[in-house]
Order: C-alpha cells, then structure tokens, then sequence
C-alpha cells in the first residue's frame, strides 16, 4: 500500500494563512468550476463569496427542492474545506455531497479512508453565512475538526 507521510504538527500554518487559506481555497474551486467564465477572473476573492451570503428577499419563498445553485454552492465549499485539510495536513482529501430531491442529504469529507468531516444538510437553498466572516469561522471550525481527526489517527488517513 502506498502510504503518504501526514503532517500532524498543528503549527504548520500561521494564523493569517489559515484565515486567508479557506478564502482563497473557496475562490480557487469556484473559479475550477467554470473554467470558460471569463468574468471570474475579473471579480476578486471576496466578490466571488457573495453567493454565501445570507439574503432574505421579501417574497421569496423556501422551496422543498433544491435548486441546482444552491447544491453547487454546498459543493463548492466543501471541496474547498478538503483543499485546505490536504493543504494543512498532506493527507490525500476528497469531499462528498449527496442531496436529495427533498433538500436534504449529507456532505463528507475524506482525507486517505478516514472520514474527517460528516455534515448533515438541510434546507440547502437556505446554506450561506451572514458575513464573510462567519463563512470563514464555520470554514476554520471544520477543517480544525478535520485535522484533529487525521493527527488522531494518522494511518488511515494516509491511506489511498
């Protein structure tokens, strides 16, 4: 079996860097995902996160189904939350969202055959943040979470 070597000193990344590395992450991963959007790359990191942000419109009802862009912005994230616990950790990562037509479903995150982030979704055309800032704090918490898992147990996730 291949193994990898998994980074399990928690000091590898200042805090400025872990702040700045999600958010860059997120950016990063939403600008993979539409390659041929040439607008994209004229918006800055911040201006790509407005999606997340929590906006009540009045008249605006929740619907039981949800909507392509919301499933794609749940996905986003978390493929960035395991983009930044490779990052940090050097464990291979993978993330795993599976919705239903009801709206609800679960997200996953993998790093070698550990399960690092289990995440219980309901109400996905509600999934934002009030401030980017709390976008970022839930972000920290997870991969936070996350890397503890990988320095507890090291060689599963190693393993690919």
């Amino acid at each position: 079996m291949n193994r990898k070597e998994v980074t399990t000193d928690s000091s590898t990344a200042s805090h400025s860097d872990a702040k700045n590395g999600f958010i860059k992450a997120l950016a990063t991963v939403i600008r993979a995902q539409q390659p041929t959007n040439q607008l994209l790359d004229q918006l800055t990191d911040g201006e790509l996160l407005t999606d997340y942000l929590l906006v009540r419109l009045p008249g605006v009802t929740d619907s039981c189904h949800a909507s392509a862009e919301a499933v794609s912005r749940v996905q986003w994230f978390y493929a960035a939350i395991a983009l930044e616990v490779e990052h940090r950790s050097g464990a291979p990562s993978a993330a795993m969202v599976m919705m239903s037509q009801e709206n609800f479903g679960r997200a996953l995150v993998t790093s070698g055959r550990l399960v690092v982030v289990n995440s219980y979704l309901r109400h996905v055309n509600r999934f934002g943040f009030v401030s980017c800032e709390a976008l970022n704090q839930e972000a920290e918490r997870l991969i936070e979470e996350a890397l503890q898992w990988i320095r507890r147990f090291p060689e599963p996730a190693a393993e690919h």
